[in-house]
């Protein structure tokens, strides 16, 4: 049978370790297990959540800006150099976290592209931000309605798309 993990063959990248640099045995860290029955069944190592997501931006001071204004998200972080501004790490209330870093040629690239989806309770939630954008100038798709919910498509300043979305399945019967 053919070997099924495509990503070996990459280069630097073995069955033995994740690079030449680096080579450490998955047989040193025992799997985690769980008894049932007398046996025994090999389980995932565990994901708790999502930490952060790190977006290109082409100007990381006017990104900051549009972020904090529109999402009011909290700047933790804010790092300059001698060039100027090269990232940023903001906070919303609920938790999640964007980190700004200056790539304008990924940017560039990403531009279209929708990123990230945040979710809101229901479509009522889509019409206040549909308010909110207006009254900031900001642009946006208005409700669209897809396969899992309805969203929001919203242009960052790099013309990076975030969505805002719903879990509310659509119907039939409505526009």
């Amino acid at each position: 049978m053919a070997d099924q993990r495509p990503w070996l063959g990459a280069p630097g990248v073995t069955a033995e370790g994740a690079s030449e640099a680096s080579r450490v045995s998955v047989k040193e860290t025992p799997e985690p297990t769980f008894a049932l029955f007398g046996g025994t069944i090999d389980l995932m190592p565990s994901i708790t959540g999502l930490n952060h997501v790190r977006l290109p931006v082409s100007d990381v001071s006017t990104s900051t800006d549009w972020y904090v204004t529109v999402f009011e998200l909290e700047t933790l972080l804010y790092n300059e150099e001698e060039s100027g501004p090269i990232g940023a790490v903001l906070r919303h209330s609920s938790g999640f976290v964007i980190g700004l870093h200056l790539d304008p040629a990924r940017a560039r690239a990403m531009q279209g592209f929708a990123i990230l989806g945040l979710t809101v309770d229901d479509r009522n939630d889509l019409e206040w931000w549909i308010r909110r954008l207006d009254g900031l100038g900001m642009s946006h798709s208005g409700p669209q309605k897809g396969q899992l919910g309805w969203y929001l498509e919203v242009p960052d300043p790099d013309g990076i798309i975030l969505q805002l979305h719903t879990g509310e399945q659509p119907n039939a019967e409505e526009d």
